[in-house]
């Protein structure tokens, strides 16, 4: 019993678990220079989330990794790797809140279209989680800007997606590209074949109008402007909105509750926003939300709220500057300001990458990474992140408990 005892503590202690690098002492200064282990340690948990392989060991052993041309050189040949499709299994899963999507139930009776199989006990969160991981994948990959994430004018899609989406007609040709006949005559189609498809308009495309991300922002019975909202502040800027204050009356869960006391969403919305305590808040988040509210619960495109008399507005004023009626507007008026979610994607990519928070001491590195990203891809912003000072260094002790 006292080994088993050992062994379980060993097993739970942070030592074990995670990764843990020694802080410069008062003599380094305020930062110390990682050895080539330690790099190739950040390297490989960064791009591969998992343990060094045989080459990198090599070129720490050989002190490669004391130089940017060294540690350049093992980080693309990195990416060219296939374990690199861990930095969008796990970066852009996380990035992204995927994870709230697998425990998505938007209502069954409502929204059928989401469910399938017998009883209808499978859904659409496995090929909607995939097409957004591909998207990143693919601008990984080709190296394409970072505003490729949120207007790429492509997506990937398989039969269920593109069924899903209402593309039947668009892409007839991957459809029976898909096709097959089984021993007892009846046609069926590969799921698992998937299809870069340009996009015939850009009302889809990018991870404003993915079914994933307009799902797992939704309540079951209908959509949120204000969890859309708060999510593409968090997720786009990277300036998550407080909590919510207590007390606050809740807008209700069916908008056809609403409409049958006479009022839109877009009304119970602005009653509420006219709250005590409320107002501040609203006026930035709910403008992120009002241009994806065309798309219902489930991601599908909507005119109204299943009623005529209740069209929908998407409209509204992007940082009190930018004028939009819907989301094709919307992503112009963001590619106007694409500096502000370069910022926001590279602290998380940074954040990520350190696997800690971020110090003010971080803003100048935060800075050239984002010239980087104004200028070039996302692999150039990645490989930038690795050679950068912030990357090979860790701070003092005595300089991480002054600026704490």
């Amino acid at each position: 019993d006292a080994l088993k005892e050992t062994i379980r503590a060993i097993l739970t202690s942070s030592e074990f678990l995670l990764l843990n690098e020694k802080q410069g002492s008062d003599h380094d200064g305020p930062t110390r220079s990682l050895d080539g282990f330690e790099i190739a340690n950040r390297l490989s948990y960064f791009l591969w989330a998992t343990m060094p392989d045989d080459e990198l060991f090599a070129a720490a052993e050989s002190g490669e990794l004391s130089t940017a041309e060294g540690i350049e050189k093992q980080a693309r040949r990195m990416l060219k790797d296939p374990k690199s499709k861990e930095l969008s299994d796990s970066f852009a899963y996380q990035w992204l809140r995927l994870n709230v999507l697998l425990g998505s139930q938007p209502n069954q009776r409502r929204f059928s279209e989401f469910y399938g199989g017998p009883m209808g006990k499978t859904t659409m969160a496995a090929p909607l989680l995939q097409e957004a991981l591909l998207l990143f994948e693919t601008c990984l990959i080709e190296n394409r800007p970072l505003f490729d994430l949120i207007d790429p004018g492509f997506t990937w899609l398989n039969p269920a997606l593109i069924h899903y989406y209402g593309f039947e007609s668009n892409f007839a040709e991957h459809l029976a590209a898909s096709e097959s006949v089984d021993k007892n005559g009846r046609k069926r189609l590969d799921q698992s074949r998937w299809f870069r498809c340009e996009l015939p308009n850009r009302i889809r495309g990018g991870i404003l109008c993915m079914g994933s991300t307009l799902t797992l922002t939704s309540l079951p019975l209908r959509t949120s402007p204000v969890y859309r909202g708060a999510w593409v502040a968090e997720v786009v800027f990277n300036r998550p909105p407080p909590p919510p204050p207590a007390a606050v009356d809740e807008l209700g869960s069916d908008d056809r509750a609403m409409q049958e006391a006479g009022l839109s969403l877009r009304d119970k919305l602005e009653l509420h926003r006219n709250q005590t305590g409320c107002s501040g808040c609203h006026t930035r988040i709910d403008p992120l939300g009002f241009p994806l509210e065309n798309f219902n619960p489930i991601g599908l495109w909507r005119a109204d709220y299943g009623n005529r008399d209740f069209p929908v507005d998407a409209g509204g004023t992007l940082m009190n500057e930018y004028h939009y009626t819907g989301i094709v507007q919307f992503k112009d008026a963001l590619g106007d300001r694409r500096q502000d979610f370069h910022d926001g994607f590279v602290r998380y990519l940074l954040s990520y990458a350190l696997g800690r928070h971020l110090e003010p001491y971080d803003e100048n590195t935060i800075r050239e990474l984002v010239e980087v990203a104004d200028q070039g891809g996302l692999k150039d912003v990645i490989v930038a992140l690795t050679i950068s000072d912030t990357f090979r260094r860790v701070a003092s002790t005595a300089h991480h408990q002054l600026v704490n």
